[in-house]
């Protein structure tokens, strides 16, 4: 959505676009690595570590869609942007702990192909929601950068929903895993 905005709104070529998101790839490593040497808290809380990387990654959604009000990307689309990095890296890093937890050694392959799988498939429907969303024809030149306000608010509410989900689903760690991950 960031790179459509970018494009079709503010007036970003291709070659402006790809550099714009340039910051986002370096926060993302930055945060990827930071959340690495956090691994053994987000490993022993990882109700608390799936709902604070959906919630981040929510606000950095609701950060996107009030900054569609202006056109500085300093100001409205990077800080969104590096909202988003840092949550998405703790919420997939999280979760894809949970995922492994109580999957055998031997099998931890094919899991790790079916939650990329899933997560690509809901990340789609999100983006085909936040596409649609988005008021005005996205095959123009120009659209007002108002027209993607709603598309940014409703991957905020996805990402809510995946706090409401983290929180009413995921069971509790046993003291045995807890010692293990130690």
């Amino acid at each position: 959505m960031v790179s459509m905005s970018l494009q079709h709104s503010m007036g970003f070529s291709a070659l402006d676009n790809g550099v714009a998101l340039i910051p986002f790839a370096g926060i993302s490593v930055f945060a990827m690595l930071a959340v690495r040497r956090m691994s053994r808290f987000i490993v022993k809380n990882l109700h608390v570590s799936i709902s604070a990387g959906f919630a981040i990654s929510a606000l950095g959604h609701l950060f996107l869609s009030l900054g569609t009000n202006a056109a500085s990307f300093v100001e409205t689309i990077l800080p969104g942007l590096s909202l988003l990095a840092v949550g998405n890296m703790i919420a997939i890093t999280a979760s894809t702990n949970e995922v492994y937890r109580d999957v055998p050694p031997g099998h931890r392959g094919i899991a790790a192909a079916l939650t990329y799988v899933f997560r690509m498939m809901f990340q789609s429907l999100g983006m085909a929601l936040m596409v649609s969303a988005a008021k005005g024809d996205l095959n123009v030149a120009s659209v007002p950068l108002q027209s993607f306000a709603n598309s940014y608010r409703i991957g905020a509410g996805i990402c809510m929903l995946g706090v409401l989900v983290t929180i009413t689903t995921l069971r509790r760690q046993s003291p045995a895993l807890l010692a293990e991950n130690a």
